[in-house]
C-alpha cells in the first residue's frame, strides 16, 4: 500500500526546485492528487519550466493553475512577475491588484508591487510598497535589498546605508550587502 501522493507532492516539489531538479519535476506524474495538491503541483511544474527558461510553458502552467484556483495568491504573483519580465506592466498590475484584494497584507505581493514600480522608475511608489512589505516582515532580506536599491535610485544614500547596516548586522558577510556597502563608501 503506497502513501497518498497528495500528502507529499508539494514538499517534494519544493525540494526538487531547491535542488534544481527541474527536468525531474517536469517528467514526474502523480496520479490521484486532490484538486488542491494538483494545483500546487501545476505551480511547481510551471516554476520548473521558468527555471529552464521555458517562459511560454511556465505561463501556460500558471494560467492553468489560476483557472483552477482564481484566488491563489502564489499564482497571481508568479503571473505578475512574468508579465513584468515582458514589460506588460498594466497586466502585471492587474494580477497584483487581485492579489492585494484577496490578501492586503501579503508581503510578497507588496514587494512585487514595489518591483513593478521600480521597473517603471516610479521610485516614490516603489518605496511605499517596499516599506509596507518591510513593516510586515522586517527580516525578509529580499525586501530589504529591494528597498536599498530603491533608496539608492532615489539618491537617498542615508536610508540605504541604514538598511545596509541592518542587513550586515543580521547576516554578516552577506556578499550582496557587502558589495552595496563598498559601493556607497
Amino acid at each position: 500500500m503506497g502513501a497518498d501522493p497528495s500528502l507529499v507532492v508539494d514538499t517534494l516539489g519544493k525540494v526538487w526546485l531547491y535542488t534544481k531538479q527541474n527536468e525531474k519535476i517536469i517528467d514526474s506524474e502523480f496520479k490521484n492528487l486532490t484538486p488542491k495538491s494538483f494545483n500546487e503541483w501545476q505551480i511547481i511544474v510551471a516554476t520548473a519550466h521558468l527555471n529552464l527558461k521555458n517562459v511560454e510553458a511556465a505561463r501556460q502552467g500558471y494560467e492553468l493553475a489560476l483557472k483552477n484556483d482564481p484566488a491563489n495568491i502564489r499564482t497571481l504573483n508568479a503571473l505578475a512577475s512574468l508579465e513584468m519580465r515582458d514589460e506588460k506592466f498594466e497586466k502585471a498590475k492587474s494580477y497584483l491588484e487581485l492579489s492585494i484584494e484577496l490578501e492586503p497584507e501579503n508581503t510578497q505581493t507588496l514587494r512585487i508591487f514595489g518591483d513593478l514600480f521600480l521597473y517603471q522608475k516610479k521610485l516614490d511608489e516603489a518605496i511605499k510598497y517596499y516599506k509596507q512589505s518591510y513593516a510586515l516582515d522586517s527580516d525578509d532580506p529580499i525586501v530589504k535589498r529591494s528597498l536599498v536599491t530603491a533608496h539608492l535610485q532615489n539618491q537617498d544614500t542615508e536610508s540605504a546605508k541604514q538598511l545596509l547596516d541592518e542587513i550586515l548586522q543580521q547576516t554578516p558577510g552577506d556578499p550582496t550587502g557587502m558589495l552595496m556597502k563598498a559601493w556607497l563608501l
